[in-house]
């Protein structure tokens, strides 16, 4: 298969001619014509970057009014939040030692931990429960299955979208606390700089124990039997 558009790649996953059944007996021999994992990607980032950009148009369109809101709520709740940690920390300096003394290190240390620990539970619920029904109770989902797709690939660019939806969450919640004690502790300039790889590596490592560790092999017989369906109906 060449290596040409989005619409020249899933042509095959739709265009049924001849028998049937002899289609959907010569599918697995279509697989070896399939591109490369990368290209693969390429293509289904592609597909990402342009429903997002969709999806964003209409939201300014159909929902301003609701995406004015949501944002102004989350810029308020995020304020808020630095307000309270920035006060606790504060309190933390003036009254329990300050920034390298044992019991501060101490304090800090339980706040932090209980913290991202809490976060991190509530993580693995969320990212499990989007994960799952983004890969079995979606309809784009049941379309990518009957399309010429490794299913690995569909699993992979569920567990992103998971990824993204559960991270802005944690984002939102995690970063107040680190601004705010960097700006207490007065934290040099590359201590912001590593804040935003600090919390996405605990929040992927949290989408990855949330995920359902048996997603691959169903999505994999789903493929089959979803082709199957297609190519005798």
């Amino acid at each position: 298969m060449s290596a040409g558009s989005a619409d020249d790649y899933l042509a095959p996953a739709i265009a049924v001619s001849g028998s049937g059944a002899m289609r959907a007996v010569n599918w697995p021999a279509t697989l070896a014509s399939l591109p490369s994992e990368d290209r693969e990607a390429q293509l289904l980032w592609r597909l990402r970057y342009r429903t997002a950009r969709t999806q964003l148009a209409r939201l300014f369109v159909d929902a301003r009014l609701r995406t004015i809101l949501v944002s102004s709520l989350s810029v308020f709740f995020w304020i808020g939040l630095f307000l309270l940690f920035y006060e606790g920390f504060t309190f933390i300096v003036d009254n329990v030692g300050v920034p390298g003394a044992p019991y501060h290190a101490q304090t800090v240390q339980f706040v932090f931990h209980l913290f991202f620990a809490s976060l991190n539970i509530m993580l693995i619920f969320s990212s499990g429960i989007i994960l799952y029904s983004g890969l079995y109770n979606s309809p784009d989902a049941t379309l990518m299955l009957t399309m010429p797709i490794r299913p690995e690939r569909i699993v992979l660019f569920k567990f992103q979208e998971a990824v993204f939806y559960s991270s802005w969450g944690f984002f939102l919640l995690a970063s107040p606390i680190m601004i705010a004690y960097g700006i207490v502790a007065g934290a040099p300039w590359f201590y912001y700089l590593l804040l935003a790889p600090l919390i996405v590596s605990c929040e992927s490592a949290g989408t990855t124990t949330g995920s359902p560790r048996n997603s691959t092999p169903p999505v994999g017989a789903s493929t089959s039997r979803s082709t199957t369906n297609l190519y005798t109906s």
